[in-house]
């Protein structure tokens, strides 16, 4: 065969071919655009339509070629009871297991207590005295006892570093405690600097009291003493003042007298004005004729 003979045979040959491949790609395409009627599904109007896949915790849809269906599984109801039931079972034997093991056990008896005690009864008459630091007042010779239906107590003693040590002080305690910082605590002050005083005898409502020598016992009941030679001073605690052994009450201390003023003085004479001194030369004495 020449080669003008074989494009007479080939080429009505591939033109067929060529119409065959055409066709059959029109008829796919066509099959891929054919449509299928809508499916619809159930839903109930409490459940929310997704807009995107989800897996549902109750249930699971499922979709088939053909007739949508939903397969629905529900736990079922009768395994909640049973499981509470057997929880309920489980703490009943757990507390009855507690009361078999603690009922073995005797109960401790609660001690009972006996009538009450009787109150402390405090010291009376002279005693010993317990001073706070030096920064407070000090206490010299201490006597606790009842006055007029009160239980009381008096110290004599001295002002404290924190004013002047000097000063002499008596002390009446109202109740049981010796305490010069208790605001119910009287304090009166010897008429004379002379330095702190001893308590040495309560006889009625009459206080004696004597000088302080340093130094004393003052953590033992200060015993009664004999007044030495040199001041003696007697407080009355009905009257609540300094007295003389024959009950005459002492006069309080006057307040020291400011100084007086000097007497008015003349003013003294202004002196004399000087005379004023000339600028110029002082004039000649004329001659005599």
């Amino acid at each position: 065969m020449t080669p003008k003979t074989n494009r007479k045979l080939f080429g009505p040959l591939f033109l067929s071919v060529l119409m065959v491949v055409c066709l059959m790609l029109t008829a796919c395409s066509s099959a891929g655009q054919a449509t299928f009627p809508p499916t619809t599904v159930a839903v109930s109007s409490a459940v929310a339509v997704p807009t995107a896949p989800t897996v549902a915790l109750t249930s699971v849809l499922t979709q088939e070629p053909g007739t949508p269906t939903m397969l629905a599984t529900t736990r079922p109801t009768s395994v909640v009871p049973a499981t509470r039931a057997a929880a309920a079972t489980e703490d009943a034997q757990y507390l009855a297991d507690l009361h078999a093991t603690y009922a073995l056990y005797t109960a401790v008896p609660i001690p009972t207590f006996g009538p009450p005690e009787p109150t402390p009864t405090w010291v009376m008459g002279l005693q010993g005295c317990t001073n706070l630091p030096g920064y407070y007042a000090q206490m010299y010779g201490c006597w606790r006892g009842m006055y007029n239906g009160e239980l009381i107590g008096v110290s004599g003693g001295r002002q404290g570093t924190s004013g002047d040590r000097r000063q002499g002080l008596l002390m009446v305690f109202h109740g049981p405690l010796f305490d010069p910082t208790a605001a119910t605590t009287e304090v009166y002050s010897t008429p004379l600097k002379m330095g702190g005083i001893r308590l040495v005898s309560v006889e009625g409502s009459r206080v004696t009291l004597i000088s302080y020598d340093f130094p004393a016992i003052l953590y033992t009941p200060t015993p009664p003493v004999s007044p030495t030679p040199g001041p003696v001073f007697i407080f009355d605690l009905a009257t609540r003042q300094w007295i003389d052994p024959d009950g005459t009450p002492l006069p309080t201390r006057s307040p020291t007298p400011s100084p007086s003023p000097l007497p008015d003085q003349s003013p003294l004479p202004s002196p004399s004005p000087l005379p004023s001194p000339s600028l110029g030369p002082s004039p000649l004495p004329s001659p005599s004729p």
